[in-house]
Formats: C-alpha cells, structure tokens, sequence
C-alpha cells in the first residue's frame, strides 16, 4: 500500500497570481467577442455603402468614417489580444541560437521593454485624449477623445497582458531551474 503525501496548500501569492490571469483571460476573451461583434458591424456598414450608392445610386455619408473609427478601435483592441494568445510575428533567428538560459532572460528584457512602451505610450495618448476633449469630427461629430481613446485603453491592456507574460516567463524559469537545455532548441 503507497502512502500518499498530501500536498502543500498553494500560497496566497500564487493565489492571487491565479486569479489575476484568470482574469486577465476573461477580459481578452470577452474583447475577442466585442471585436467580432464590430467587425461584423464594419462588414454590414460597409455592405450598406455599396448598396447605397451603387442600387440606390445615393452615397451614404457617415458610413466611410464609421468604418474607419471601428478599424481603428479594432486595430487597438486585437493587438494586445495578439500578445495574450502569443501570437505575434517575431525575428527569433538569432535569439535560438543563444542558451536556454540567455534566452528566457532576452524574453524577459524584451517583455520589460514592451510594459515600459506601454506606459510611455499611454502617457503621451492620455494627453492627446484630453487636448482634444470638446473637439468633434467632421460629418459623423464624434467627439475626437472618443476617437483617440482607442490607444490608451490599448495600452491598458497591454500593460496588464505583459504583465501576465512576465509573470509566465519567471514561473517558468523558477521550474526549470534554470537548466540550460541547448542552444536553438525547438519549442
């Protein structure tokens, strides 16, 4: 008969690790659905452009803007979902060629530069939203901090997605143990 060795109780920093991811893909999952719903509104307004003007023979004004605002906003949401989902284009030719080691620690580097972008970027954003609070566009009148809002709440998102990264490479460097496996190996 084996006796079995009762495990040890997860820490409440790993806890509260846990329910930070978990909430972190909660949110990337119900922006991935909000992202469907307006690509879908894009391909209707743009469809209802071309009926317009091409069966009706009268252009439709505010559908171009429309449809340009919503490619904007969904440019802005998708890239940190990108990150999320690890799905991202990357040059990583000479970064396999180094050790296992030297690469989770250029992985880390690079996540740091990618937070530190994300708070460059959303400081300068947040002071373009309020230059322009009580500006409106012209034709369709939406006010502009609508508009420019698209990139700080991006780089909301992808602050905390970097975040949930860093946190993922060091968990899985601290598993490893740090043993170095090869150089250029496959993933």
């Amino acid at each position: 008969m084996t006796r079995r060795i009762p495990e040890k109780p997860a820490s409440k920093g790993v806890i509260c690790l846990n329910k930070f991811k978990s909430g972190i893909d909660k949110v990337m999952k119900a922006i991935e659905n909000l992202l469907w719903i307006m690509l879908a509104a894009a391909v209707i307004i743009v469809v209802m452009q071309i009926v317009s003007r091409y069966v009706v023979g009268n252009s439709l004004i505010w559908t171009e803007q429309a449809a340009r605002y919503l490619f904007i906003w969904m440019v802005m949401l998708g890239v940190p979902i990108m990150f999320h989902k690890k799905i991202f284009i990357s040059f990583d030719l000479i970064s396999k060629s180094f050790p296992k080691k030297v690469q989770e620690i250029l992985n880390i580097v690079i996540i740091v530069a990618c937070i530190a972008f994300s708070c460059y970027y959303f400081y300068h954003s947040l002071q373009l939203v309020i230059q322009t609070m009580g500006r409106y566009t012209s034709g369709f009148r939406v006010p502009f901090w609508l508009l420019y809002g698209a990139q700080p709440v991006f780089c909301v998102l992808l602050f905390f997605v970097e975040i949930g990264l860093l946190i993922d490479q060091i968990t899985e460097m601290r598993t490893n143990g740090g043993s170095e496996t090869g150089k250029g190996e496959a993933e």
